[in-house]
């Protein structure tokens, strides 16, 4: 089986057709059990989610058991309820956020109209926009384009989540001793030190600036929980905090920034979506308010090409990787203990029996006959949201910060774009 990311969901689908929708993967000293289909997906990780929420042991050893995406147990229980206490109390979910959101779509169009007609990356731009919403909660501030060394942990955080390879990494207790760095993990470590130097400072500053009257953002609130948690078994270590941290950026940042550049580029390549988009825009509310949260249920057609962009996308093919905590019986088979799930959102994402012509980019098949948006009932991108199923991995506070960044921002600002881009067009035609 190929190992590269990229050709892993097309052996996968081989497999499938060969030993049906969940099948077993020996690599090396670990076991792999591998989960296709929307059924199967239900069955097992919403059904038997007690059994199957844990992370697997390799992901342990890379956090020490600490943050949210890779802690299980009562730690993780405490951490998720914490974290989202405490991100409500800045805004998280509410409209309160949304000027915050809104004013970094606004710069993030005027670095745009910076570059009039000469090309550039937009990758570094979305994700400086993206980071900066979760930066406003986390750090109290937010970072400008030219801040050299923010944008180096930016693409460090991004190298990070486009290279790893979770099935070769599960296989490093033997890999990690050859010569040379086949597996990325040595790579992936050296990055890991410089982001937690980056964070470490961030969390120094808090510290010699701290008033428990003035809780300024999460940082601060988390040490002053931290405080009255002082006994060495409690969860609000250092090691905690910067850990959460850093699972609030790779999951916030990097997930939504990737998201907005499929939907800019599948815009570019399907203008006439934009033009819908732009038509809806104006006879909704007008061609003189930007778009916001508000209009959301006024909007069925924008909100559907986010949900096609997601579905199409599928940034997240492989989801994280889960751990059996005890054997579970499916089918007449057995899942053992300890083994490692790998979720093939994949085969969800492109089932033609779900999505017909799967490959094609039709935010249509979003609406239904009433002409409204219905992606909640039949698709959910950072989780299996099956039969209103509900939360079904680890990842919660921070899948829900991915997902709520991707409705706000791309909401908003490819809205705002479609918009200001089609209302060019039509100033030129008119000129």
């Amino acid at each position: 089986m190929e190992m590269k990311s990229d050709e892993r969901t097309e052996d996968f689908a081989r497999l499938r057709k060969q030993y049906g929708d969940v099948f077993h993967l020996k690599l090396g000293l670990s076991e792999f059990v591998v989960i296709n289909g929307a059924k199967a997906l239900h069955e097992l990780i919403v059904k038997q989610a007690d059994a199957l929420s844990d992370r697997p042991e390799f992901m342990h050893k890379t956090s020490g058991g600490n943050g949210i995406g890779a802690a299980s147990g009562d730690r993780w229980k405490e951490q998720r309820s914490f974290a989202l206490r405490t991100l409500r109390g800045f805004g998280f979910g509410k409209r309160s956020l949304e000027n915050q959101i809104m004013d970094e779509v606004n710069v993030f169009i005027k670095e745009i109209e910076k570059f009039e007609e000469s090309p550039f990356d937009i990758s570094h731009l979305l994700s400086i926009s993206v980071s900066n919403i979760i930066c406003s909660i986390v750090f109290g501030k937010r970072f400008g384009h030219d801040d050299v060394k923010f944008l180096h942990i930016i693409k460090l955080i991004h190298a990070g989540l486009s290279r790893t390879n979770f099935l070769m990494v599960g296989m490093t207790k033997m890999l990690q001793y050859l010569p040379g760095d086949i597996t990325g993990v040595k790579a992936a470590r050296e990055r890991r030190r410089m982001i937690t130097e980056f964070l470490e400072e961030q969390v120094r500053e808090h510290r010699e600036t701290f008033d428990k009257e003035n809780i300024r953002d999460y940082i601060d609130a988390f040490i002053l929980e931290q405080q009255s948690h002082s006994t060495p078994e409690s969860f609000y270590s250092d090691e905690q905090l910067i850990e959460t941290i850093r699972n609030f950026f790779s999951a916030g940042t990097d997930t939504t920034a990737t998201t907005l550049k499929w939907a800019i580029l599948y815009l570019i390549k399907n203008p006439r979506i934009q033009e819908k988009m732009f038509e809806e825009i104006k006879s909704e509310i007008g061609d003189s308010v930007s778009p916001s949260m508000e209009h959301k249920q006024r909007l069925p057609y924008c909100e559907a090409v986010i949900a096609e962009t997601q579905r199409l996308g599928n940034i997240a093919p492989l989801s994280l990787p889960h751990a059996v905590k005890y054997d579970v019986t499916w089918n007449g088979y057995v899942i053992p203990k300890g083994s490692t799930l790998i979720l093939n959102l994949t085969s969800v994402c492109m089932d033609p029996d779900i999505f017909p012509e799967p490959n094609e980019f039709k935010p249509e098949r979003f609406i239904n006959k009433d002409g409204h948006f219905e992606g909640q009932n039949k698709f959910s991108p950072f989780s299996i949201d099956l039969g209103h199923s509900g939360e079904i991995n680890n990842w919660g506070v921070v899948r829900n910060i991915a997902a709520e960044g991707v409705a706000n921002i791309a909401a908003e600002g490819v809205a705002n774009i479609a918009a200001e881009r089609v209302a060019n067009f039509e100033r030129l035609k008119s000129a």
